[in-house]
């Protein structure tokens, strides 16, 4: 797949933006959306700061005419015109949606762009252990590919492998710290 392609299959905007820029101001340094008129049913006035940061995702979330909407999409939407199913935040600051932070991106360079899993074991990502054989696996996954290599003596050298291939395959979607 060519860098620049992103897959937007069945990503369409559920507004137009114009509606969205009559309703709603983006600050692109903040990251920031404003109410520009009253929502009576939220009873949210003019001027207010919109949306919420979920208390789950961590994602800024703002909700209009029954929709829930993320901010870092509406804020790729509303410089660029594009409704994009995939947007990393290269900070990984999931509320963070000043334009700089964000970017295009495929399902899988998004994913790249994580931390450590909190049940991770080993220390490393995509590192397991196989109990049958007494060794260290490491797997990749990129572009619904998996890349594994299976016998390391240890979680480490599993761990470098991991590393040394997410770097090739990711590039600048990669982390450089966990």
């Amino acid at each position: 797949m060519d860098g620049n392609a992103i897959q937007t299959k069945g990503a369409s905007a559920p507004f137009p933006l114009s509606e969205l820029t009559s309703v709603l101001s983006y600050d692109e340094t903040s990251g920031v959306f404003v109410w520009l008129v009253d929502q009576k049913r939220r009873q949210v006035k003019a001027g207010e700061v919109a949306g919420h940061i979920h208390n789950v995702t961590g994602y800024v979330t703002i909700g209009y005419r029954g929709k829930a909407l993320y901010g870092h999409t509406l804020a790729w939407y509303f410089k660029t015109g594009e409704w994009l199913l995939h947007i990393d935040h290269k900070n990984r600051i999931r509320h963070d949606n000043a334009f700089e932070n964000l970017r295009r991106a495929t399902q899988s360079q998004n994913r790249a762009n994580t931390k450590t899993h909190a049940k991770n074991t080993s220390g490393f990502r995509g590192v397991t252990f196989d109990k049958r054989r007494g060794s260290w696996n490491a797997e990749v996954r990129f572009e619904k590919v998996r890349h594994r290599q299976n016998g390391f003596a240890s979680a480490a050298e599993a761990g470098e492998w991991a590393e040394a291939k997410r770097k090739d395959l990711f590039k600048e979607f990669n982390p450089t710290e966990e």
